[in-house]
């Protein structure tokens, strides 16, 4: 028996469309580079595709239009890390 077609994998987090147009009205011009994780993963909050953990930095989606505020916001609505 393959007990992995039993396993579910658990979905990432994201905005909802609603949280995305909310956000994209507080974007700055210099904003602070931010990445958010989810479990150790690099995380695009907008779609909740994940990249493998331990890709490197230069792979990963940096955020660089939000001020410190409003990442920090972002990753305690998602319930996910926020690293700069």
């Amino acid at each position: 028996m393959n007990f992995k077609e039993y396993l579910t994998e658990e979905e990432a987090p994201k905005l909802s469309k609603e949280q995305i147009d909310k956000y994209v009205k507080r974007k700055v011009n210099n904003g602070v580079p931010a990445r958010f994780l989810w479990k150790g993963q690099n995380l695009n909050i907008s779609t909740g595709e994940t990249l493998k953990k331990g890709t490197n930095v230069m792979h990963q989606i940096v955020y660089w239009d939000f001020d410190k505020a409003t990442t920090k916001e972002i990753a305690k609505e998602l319930g996910v890390k926020v690293e700069y």
